[in-house]
Order: structure tokens, then sequence, then C-alpha cells
């Protein structure tokens, strides 16, 4: 029952999420909360999959912490956007540097 409740929760947040990438660009931030371990990344990374101009960056991975990354990300937005929308997916942004780790089970996007 427990993975029936977890299976339809993730088909109900794909929905959502998927008709709000389908209407206009907005500029506003999207925020997924849950938490832990109830599968927010596979769910964004699943609606990722055939979207040609997202990408993903996971605050608390190794490349993270290395000088330049940020800048470096927001490069590659940058260049990619053009004229075309770039859909940004920020996992475990309560790592990013200066924001505390006060909000675990967040996802910015």
């Amino acid at each position: 029952m427990i993975e029936y409740i977890s299976e339809h929760s993730q088909n109900a947040v794909s929905r959502e999420l998927l008709k709000r990438l389908a209407e206009p660009p907005s500029g506003r931030v999207q925020l997924l909360l849950g938490p832990r371990q109830v599968g927010k990344t596979t769910v964004l990374l699943g609606l990722m999959d055939p979207i040609p101009n997202a990408i993903y960056r996971a605050m608390d991975s190794p490349e993270a912490a290395l000088a330049g990354w940020w800048e470096a990300t927001w490069r590659e937005v940058t260049h990619r956007a053009g004229s075309e929308t770039v859909i940004v997916v920020l996992d475990e942004i309560q790592y990013l540097d200066g924001c505390g780790a006060r909000r675990p089970g967040c996802i910015l996007w």
C-alpha cells in the first residue's frame, strides 16, 4: 500500500509539473518540497529526460564545491538560453553556500 501511495503521489507531482512546464515562461521559481527520500529527484530527472534545454545541478555534488562551479553553471545557462527557454533544476539547494542547511528536502527550479 505504501508503494502505491508513493507512486500515486509521484505521478500527481509529475502531472502538475508538466502542466506548469507547458505554460508560457513566467520567470517564477518553482519549489518542490518534501521529506527526504520520497523521490523528488527521481521525479524531476524523469521529467527532464525529454526536455532538450534542461540543466540539472546537484548542490551536494563534489563538483559544486569547486571554485568557479557556480559561475560556470550560469555561463552554460546563458549560452544555451539564446532565444530558447532553459529549465534549470537546482537539487539540494540547502547546500548552496549562504543558504544554510535549514531546509532539507528542498528543490528549487
